[in-house]
Parts: C-alpha cells; sequence; structure tokens
C-alpha cells in the first residue's frame, strides 16, 4: 500500500490461478551458512510448498560465497565510511567501539578499489538472473537466517543468509514459517531486480501455504 503511493512507475500485480513461481534453491556452500535445525525447516517448508504444486530446482550457485561476504562487507565498510566522514572527523570518540572499528577499516578503501567493487555486485547480478533464465527459476528460496534470532540484544544476528542478495540488489521478502527450539524462523524469497510487485504478489500465496 505504501509502495504504491511512495514509488513511481508502481504497478499492481493481479495473479492467476495458474501463475505459481518457479523456485531455486542456491545449492552449496551458501545454503551449508544455515544450521542443520534450520535446514531441516527449510526442507519441510519446501515439502509444503511441493504438495501445492510449487516446483522447486536445486541450482548450484554462490560457490564461492566467501569470499562474497568478504568482499561485500569491505564495500559496505568504504561506503560506510564514507557516509560518515565529516561527523565521525568530529565526534569520532562518541562512537561505539564496533562502529568505530568499521569505519576505520572502511577508510582503507581506495576509491578505485571501491569502484572495482560496485562493479562486482553488477557482474554477480547478471550471473544470478542467467541462472535464473536458464533453469526456469522465478524466485530464489532459503532460511532466512542461519537460524533462530540470538538470545540478549547486543547482535540482531549473522546476516550472510541475506548478504549475497543484498548485494545485488534483488528485492528480499521474508515471511513466517514455523519455529526452531520454540522460536520463529523465515522463509526467504530474491526476485529479479525490479520485480518488486511479483515478489509481494507471490510471497502472499507463499506465505498463505505456509501459516496454514
Amino acid at each position: 500500500a505504501a509502495a504504491s503511493v511512495l514509488c513511481e512507475e508502481w504497478e499492481d500485480v493481479q495473479l492467476s490461478e495458474d501463475d505459481i513461481p518457479v523456485l531455486g534453491v542456491a545449492d552449496g556452500p551458501y545454503l551449508r551458512q544455515a544450521s542443520q535445525e534450520a535446514l531441516a525447516a527449510f526442507k519441510q517448508q519446501l515439502q509444503r510448498l511441493e504438495a501445492e504444486g510449487y516446483t522447486v530446482w536445486h541450482v548450484p550457485t554462490l560457490l564461492d560465497i566467501e569470499a562474497i561476504n568478504q568482499w561485500h562487507r569491505r564495500l559496505v565498510f568504504a561506503e560506510f565510511a564514507r557516509e560518515h566522514a565529516t561527523l565521525y572527523a568530529r565526534f569520532g570518540h562518541l562512537y561505539r567501539p564496533r562502529t568505530a572499528e568499521i569505519i576505520e577499516l572502511g577508510k582503507q578503501v581506495s576509491d578505485a578499489e571501491l569502484s572495482e567493487l560496485r562493479s562486482r555486485c553488477i557482474e554477480l547480478r547478471d550471473r544470478l538472473e542467467k541462472q535464473m533464465q536458464q533453469a526456469g527459476i522465478d524466485l530464489w528460496v532459503a532460511p532466512a537466517a542461519p537460524g533462530p534470532a540470538p538470545a540478549g540484544l547486543q547482535s540482531t544476528g549473522d546476516p550472510n543468509m541475506n548478504l549475497p542478495w543484498t548485494t545485488v540488489g534483488f528485492p528480499v521478502l521474508t515471511v513466517p514459517a514455523g519455529k526452531v527450539y520454540d522460536l520463529p524462523v523465515g522463509f526467504q524469497m530474491a526476485a529479479r531486480f525490479g520485480d518488486d510487485e511479483l515478489l509481494l504478489a507471490w510471497a502472499k500465496e507463499i506465505e498463505t501455504v505456509l501459516s496454514a
């Protein structure tokens, strides 16, 4: 509702009954970042969707996820450092230690390297969209996190399951999908760049299945 007002050229999507997205699972080291408990819950989620007529393809991809994780963080740290440059120069002593550490790391990234890192994002996006086209995939799906949320307020948890989709700018949406250790876990969906409206429409149907 908000996007339709705030976003230019937003298109309302009306799905037909047989408009069911093909789901792609990124098999390999990316998926193995999730805990065994989260993967077991994810397997059950896929089985429920398949029982409702969804097609699921397992596609080896993001095999270089460790390298992607590293250069993504280097990119984010560099941009963060540049965004905070003026304030940090004046008030660096007031920054939280971890935030200050990130800024100091980001300051080590040259403009030339930053430009190269941004180019890698586009290259990875092109690679993932090519795989989607070749395999006939509409949505990449995965656990939303390596496991349930951690205890306490010191951390929001490990973002690695979200990281590649953030890197390439894919629209991503997570819906509630059961529990592990009595704590909620989510089912994550990533669509092609620019397919935000389709993702929202498909996610409503998927949420209905997983919440039944």
